[in-house]
């Protein structure tokens, strides 16, 4: 879904940043961990197979071109107004060839990614990629067997508070908050640059050294990934001055893709007629705007809003958008898939589940305001390309990608739905075996857990598992391991079983996106504010977890249209500290408290960092109070550049009884391979690459 849980919510979520505010003070985090169970056989908390369509949806998906959809509107130079739209067409429903003849994507691939950027070492969007997977099929480090292991490793507070999923590239984290847009190093948690300018809580997208964002005001910019500096921008992304931009911009194919949404409009009982829900498409290079596809006709029906995030199919060339609900005129265009052609912006086809769902703040509601407040999801299964959503009122779809047809559906996630927590909020993670997908249990202020199996038409893969929160973010899958927020706590979970690894509270509330997986690191936005919920915990921070080994690739962008190195900036095995650093140290854990003589026996060597712990060694005098005779008294020093037989960095790895102190690390001695790269760095003048 969108990166913000305003769109997850719907419109009742608009009123989100009314209440936004910097320096928020934090919730202290709570003592007790959830207590999670399988829920009892039978019970509606483990709802039985799908079935065959929900009650008042429309089981049939329709081609025909929605008025004023797919108009085009070229010629917009950035921060320009839109010219005169020209041109629409309409493509049959159901082609199941690929444009260009290209090849569905490979069976049982779950996702399909696109093959532009770094294929290890990032989390380019809100979802991971184009598809909203929320899936990173390049993960290595993190394992179900070493997530147990997971510790905090940095934190970072923003200004306002930071609903969506961070992007991880190039060695840093970009996220967007309400009181700014921030790039920190993944490394430390220190600040590179800051935008005060361009804030929202939309999550950011990042693309070949370049980040994307569509800030509150519903304005994109494309940024310079490495300092923050503006390459173009502003560009309005929507005509009615009472929109905003709740949608998070998803890159591919050459654009930048972004929806319409209209709280304010939702929220009180202004014209409602200028509510139109659509995306649109801006040239990726020049912010050009390409086109403009409107979700319901100029006139008659209003509303059906695209609050969440589209998805862009690399492989077919389509765009697929999911809706809201109508305002005050209902039609058939509210509660909906629409796919769209991505060159001329043409309905594909749209399939409408439910067509009953008018609702807005201030007006006599009529329907649940049971929409789609989540992103859809791209992937396949069987060989069969799918494209599948969850919605509000505790249903999850799934439709033929290039059909629309209904292939399942999955009733009753939840034992309750409301509209202003769901059902599904925040959409599910999809790796190619399940959708792992949380519905939200208003009445019992809890949630569910569901691995919904495809090949059992969305049976539980594994026993559903009650959790005791109400969840505002989504899951994240990588490499076997499941992170999912449920409030302010963050499970770690065996995405094959269930089983509990590991579990964190943030002390914020994650809302409006997911954990970024990324070699090794669990990236993750905390703190909230909802006006409707004030349960919500805001602690305006971003916290990094890691496990041993976590690396940081310090990748450099190739030009448009090119690929991105994923070698890190060392030669692996080498005498350099950047290798001696990140092989040594941080892979052997070294670099996270005592258990390698780091802040231990007093003797203050902290090498959290790599700059910490290059000045923690270089020409400093040992500390340590341990051994006989104590270091502290024995005036050597810790590295001595061109000098490793009078550097005790070499000689307490290199002897189990060095001269002073005791052996680092403590038991079993580092492999004889790592001990020469350390004695080589420090022969060839111990330098800092």
């Amino acid at each position: 879904m969108t990166c913000d849980v305003k769109r997850a919510a719907g419109a009742l979520v608009g009123m989100l940043l009314a209440s936004a505010c910097a320096g928020t003070a934090p919730e202290a985090p709570s003592d007790g961990a959830p207590q999670l169970a399988s829920c009892p056989p039978g019970q509606t908390c483990a709802p039985a197979a799908a079935a065959a369509a929900v009650p008042g949806a429309g089981t049939s998906a329709t081609a025909a071109t929605a008025p004023n959809a797919g108009s085009t509107a070229p010629g917009v130079a950035p921060g320009g107004a839109p010219q005169a739209a020209a041109g629409t067409g309409t493509a049959a429903a159901g082609s199941g060839a690929a444009p260009g003849g290209q090849a569905p994507a490979a069976a049982g691939s779950g996702a399909t990614p696109s093959t532009e950027g770094p294929k290890g070492g990032t989390w380019r969007m809100m979802g991971y990629d184009e598809t909203n997977s929320y899936f990173n099929p390049h993960e290595t480090i993190l394992t179900v067997g070493n997530a147990p292991m997971l510790k905090e490793k940095w934190r970072f507070t923003v200004a306002g508070f930071p609903p969506g999923s961070p992007v991880v590239a190039e060695g840093k984290v970009f996220v967007m908050a309400t009181g700014g847009t921030y790039a920190i190093s993944l490394a430390d948690g220190k600040k590179l640059w800051e935008r005060t300018d361009i804030a929202g809580t939309a999550s950011l997208a990042y693309e070949n050294g370049f980040i994307y964002a569509h800030d509150v005001k519903a304005v994109l910019f494309k940024l310079n990934a490495s300092d923050g500096k503006t390459v173009w921008g502003p560009v309005r992304t929507n005509e009615v001055t009472e929109c905003d931009g709740t949608s998070s911009p998803i890159v591919g194919n050459g654009i930048v893709a972004t929806g319409h949404a209209c709280g304010p409009l939702e929220m009180d009982s202004r014209d409602h007629t200028k509510a139109r829900g659509g995306v649109e498409a801006f040239d990726i290079e020049t912010g050009t705007r390409k086109w403009v596809y409107f979700t319901v006709p100029e006139t008659g029906e209003n509303g059906a809003m695209v609050w969440s995030s589209p998805a862009i199919d690399t492989q077919n060339m389509l765009v697929f958008a999911a809706t809201g609900n109508n305002y005050s005129v209902q039609g058939e265009n509210s509660d909906s898939i629409h796919a769209i052609d991505i060159a001329s912006g043409t309905r594909q086809w749209k399939t409408q589940i439910r067509d009953t769902d008018t609702w807005s703040f201030r007006v006599v509601p009529t329907g649940p305001d049971y929409d789609f407040g989540a992103n859809p999801i791209l992937g396949v299964f069987d060989g069969k390309q799918i494209v599948a959503d969850g919605d509000k009122g505790g249903v999850f779809h799934a439709f033929d990608r290039m059909t629309g047809a209904i292939l399942w559906q999955r009733e009753n996630l939840s034992p309750s739905a409301s509209a202003t927590h769901g059902g599904v909020l925040m959409n599910g993670a999809f790796d190619g075996k399940y959708f792992y997908v949380v519905a939200n249990h208003p009445t019992g202020r809890s949630a569910v857990l569901h691995a919904l199996d495809p090949a059992k038409q969305g049976a539980d893969g594994w026993p559903a598992m009650m959790m005791p929160k109400i969840t505002w973010g989504a899951p994240a899958v990588a490499n076997g391991v499941l992170a999912v927020p449920n409030d302010d706590d963050l499970l770690v979970l065996n995405a094959m079983t269930g089983e509990k690894l590991a579990m964190f509270n943030t002390g914020g509330t994650i809302g409006g996106g997911s954990p970024a997986i990324v070699d090794g690191h669990i990236v993750v936005q905390s703190g909230l504010s909802y006006y409707l919920d004030t349960s919500a915990k805001n602690n305006n921070q971003v916290i990094c977890y890691a496990v041993p080994g976590a690396m940081v690739r310090d990748e450099v962008a190739a030009p448009a249209g090119g690929t991105m190195s994923t070698t890190p900036t060392f030669v692996p095995g080498s005498a350099t500290w950047s290798a001696v650093f990140q092989e040594v140290i941080v892979n052997n854990g070294c670099n996270g408290g005592s258990t390698c003589h780091a802040s231990s026996s007093g003797g203050n060597l902290v090498m959290q960092t790599k700059a910490d712990s290059y000045a923690a060694l270089l020409n400093i005098a040992a500390m340590g109070n341990s051994g006989t005779p104590t270091c502290a008294a024995s005036g050597i020093k810790r590295v001595v550049p061109s000098d490793p037989d009078n550097s005790l960095l070499v000689t307490k790895l290199e002897q189990a009884m060095p001269a002073c102190g005791t052996r680092m690390p403590p038991g079993a001695a580092l492999k004889a391979e790592q001990i020469k790269q350390v004695r080589d760095w420090v022969a060839a003048g111990a330098k800092d690459d």
